[in-house]
């Protein structure tokens, strides 16, 4: 999370810090941007950056996380992602920039309790919680970090296959869905009916762990 400082800024300030993380992280591989590079495009100096952000990784995390929550709330994350929004390219750009980002990078994002996503993750499983759909008994917490677990072994997974655009990166996660179910149905039977299975679907995190409670 950036410090309070970067949250005192007036908004045209925070929005040039924002657009040159999008611009640069989106059109370039994230170890060839420097902190140098990111104060110039954004016309601030090296000691504000560290008055707003303590590491280039920290700028990365938090920027990624504001734009798929605020696309996530508009409604237009999905289409956002396939490329259907002209509109908004710098910041698809960005966001597949997390398909070759290194992978301690990504283990911050996904495995933080600090992000929207995780929020959104939360929030989400305690309305199945409520809505019958999941037992009581669910740490919602837990379950998040697995999701994210899920993503990123994905990720790093398609990476190991020479995968090199983001949209083969998605274009696999479409044609192995199957595998991902057959995954959790098989850790199921292993472990028990309780086993907490996840896969991505729509932008957000769908919770598989329905299918053990409702079979009962």
């Amino acid at each position: 999370m950036p410090k309070q400082a970067y949250f005192n800024l007036p908004d045209e300030k925070k929005q040039r810090i924002r657009n040159a993380v999008v611009d640069l992280f989106g059109t370039l591989p994230y170890e060839e941007v420097t902190t140098r590079m990111l104060v110039k495009e954004a016309g601030i100096s090296m000691g504000s950056l560290y008055q707003y952000f303590d590491s280039k990784d920290e700028m990365y995390i938090y920027f990624i996380d504001e734009i798929y929550a605020d696309f996530s709330r508009m409604g237009i994350i999905e289409d956002l992602l396939i490329g259907k929004r002209e509109d908004y390219i710098a910041e698809k750009q960005y966001i597949d920039s997390m398909f070759f980002a290194p992978a301690s990078v990504l283990e911050q994002y996904y495995f933080s309790k600090q992000t929207n996503t995780y929020r959104l993750s939360t929030s989400e499983i305690r309305k199945k919680i409520e809505e019958g759909d999941l037992p009581e008994n669910i740490d919602e917490g837990l379950l998040a970090f697995l999701a994210g677990g899920h993503s990123l072994a994905v990720i790093l997974y398609t990476r190991s296959l020479g995968i090199n655009t983001a949209d083969d990166h998605r274009r696999f996660w479409d044609q192995h869905v199957d595998t991902f179910r057959y995954h959790g149905e098989t850790m199921t039977r292993i472990y028990g009916e309780n086993y907490q299975k996840m896969i991505r679907d729509d932008g957000m995190i769908i919770d598989d762990a329905i299918y053990s409670h409702n079979k009962r």
